[in-house]
């Protein structure tokens, strides 16, 4: 009897330890994956907040720009592309 049950035992055996391989392999997917989404969370944030700054910087940019300077010191384009043509 014990012969016939060695072979299903070794099987039993070998199951579980492969059971036991997949477990800690998905176990693993998941801490990287959770490790990525972290970090991308992470950066988005860093991102957001360089935009907040930008954001400010344009802001402050148009609250100290004096408006009628702005306009004269864009040159018409079609003046501009006709003297370069003459040159």
């Amino acid at each position: 009897m014990k012969a016939t049950l060695q072979p299903v035992e070794r099987q039993m055996q070998s199951l579980e330890e492969q059971l036991k391989e997949l477990r800690t392999a998905f176990d693993g997917e998941c801490t990287v994956t959770m490790l990525r989404n972290k970090s991308v969370v992470a950066h988005m944030a860093d991102v957001n907040e360089q935009l907040e700054e930008i954001k400010k910087t344009l802001d402050d940019f148009k609250m100290e720009a004096d408006p009628q300077r702005i306009p004269g010191d864009i040159p018409d384009d079609v003046a501009t592309f006709r003297d370069a043509v003459r040159r």
